[in-house]
């Protein structure tokens, strides 16, 4: 498994034990090195679940 492959599922851990601010900053890690030849699928799914993150902690903040 790639390193971003394991930080993606790391992200996804600290997801599903409620803590978003972790899985939030893993997941803008993974964005921030992937390259284009990495797995566009990767990067597309970490976008999309930024984008959940950010829409459950605004809920929580409501």
């Amino acid at each position: 498994m790639s390193e971003l492959a394991e930080l993606f599922d790391r992200a996804m851990f600290l997801r599903d034990a409620d803590d978003y601010d972790g899985a939030s900053q893993l997941l803008r890690e993974l964005v921030s090195r992937a390259r284009p030849d990495d797995g566009r699928r990767l990067f597309a799914q970490a976008h999309v679940q930024l984008g959940a993150i950010c829409k459950w902690q605004k809920r929580l903040e409501a």
